[in-house]
């Protein structure tokens, strides 16, 4: 895997085909699909990649399909466990079970999107793509007409630079910078949803498990490292303590309630990492695209508040490098993204 150095100044261009800002799944591969095609691509990110992402993600079949055409999914499978089996429970607000199912099924991933991200960044580089990290967009440059032609980019210790290119694709999260600086506009909007506890503790299991009770529910994901990764989704809690210990006290209170022998399982375990809470957000839907530029991934749009997940990511990757290519104005009108 790469190791990511940071490039020096004089190892950018002055112009590309296309600059990918956000090195996430839908940025990395948009910009890896562009370089395969023959652009000339930038991929900058204000972080090193994976950095921050404390949680696992289920590679459904057509998640997997897409990695494993990439050259990506073999790598994956190295390292994480494969899982042959999901448990699904359903319980009253009394705790009791009403129903319950257990199905066996193709191997299924999980991996941590600590090890997703660089993986595909190493793609894209493998690719050819140029990339710099701790490095963030500050502003566009426009033509006479107001299309987009080009960025500027603070590349850290007070360093400012100036890129040239044909497009500029917001891949950079749904408070992206991206979509402020082009005026992206709001198509839809949603109601607050639910917020989302995710943390990662040692412990050893063989399926997938999906827990459910009236408004709230539980993930369990085996992964890297062994580590299982534990995700409850609850009601929105305006007022909640968002210390780290109330974060892990509502985490393990959430399993205690939704999967009591699982509680039992990690009692006396300390989660490994702080315990992350992704906060309950309208749900949304931007503008995709307009001259210049373009949306992927979280940055166009996002369901129920939480994560666009890492299957409409790459989806959504898929069919802006495909309306790019298709397009030789690269205005990119045949994009709409996947639906949120």
């Amino acid at each position: 895997m790469a190791s990511f150095p940071m490039q020096q100044l004089t190892n950018l261009s002055l112009s590309y085909d296309a600059l990918v800002v956000g090195a996430g799944p839908a940025g990395a591969a948009t910009a890896m699909l562009l370089a395969r095609a023959g652009a000339s691509v930038l991929l900058i990110d204000r972080n090193l990649p994976g950095v921050g992402a404390r949680h696992a993600e289920l590679l459904g079949p057509e998640s997997a399909a897409l990695l494993a055409e990439w050259g990506i999914v073999e790598a994956i499978a190295r390292s994480t466990p494969a899982l042959h089996r999901t448990t699904t429970k359903r319980a009253n607000r009394l705790g009791e079970i009403v129903g319950s199912s257990t199905i066996e099924h193709a191997p299924l991933y999980a991996p941590l999107r600590s090890l997703v991200d660089p993986l595909l960044v190493d793609a894209a580089i493998a690719a050819g793509v140029q990339t710099r990290f701790v490095t963030s967009l500050i502003g566009l440059l426009r033509d006479s007409s107001g299309r987009v032609t080009g960025a500027r980019l603070d590349i850290g210790e007070e360093w400012t630079t100036t890129v040239r290119a044909r497009f500029v694709i917001g891949a950079d999260g749904r408070s992206s910078a991206t979509a402020r600086l082009v005026g992206a506009d709001i198509l839809t909007h949603g109601g607050l949803g639910i917020s989302r506890l995710c943390g990662l503790i040692p412990c050893t299991l063989d399926e997938i498990r999906h827990h459910q009770v009236e408004g709230m529910s539980l993930d369990v994901l085996p992964t890297n490292d062994g580590l299982t990764s534990i995700s409850a989704s609850t009601p929105f809690v305006p007022d909640a303590n968002n210390g780290a210990a109330s974060r892990s006290s509502r985490l393990r209170s959430a399993v205690a309630t939704l999967a009591p022998d699982l509680f039992l399982m990690i009692a006396s375990r300390r989660f490994a990492g702080a315990v992350v809470e992704h906060a309950a957000r309208p749900r949304h839907q931007r503008r995709a695209s307009g001259p210049g530029w373009a949306l992927v991934g979280d940055a166009r749009a996002s369901s129920s508040g939480i994560a666009h997940g890492i299957a409409s990511a790459l989806q959504d990757a898929v069919r802006l490098a495909d309306s790019i290519r298709n397009d030789i104005e690269w205005s990119a009108v045949a994009y709409a993204g996947v639906e949120a």
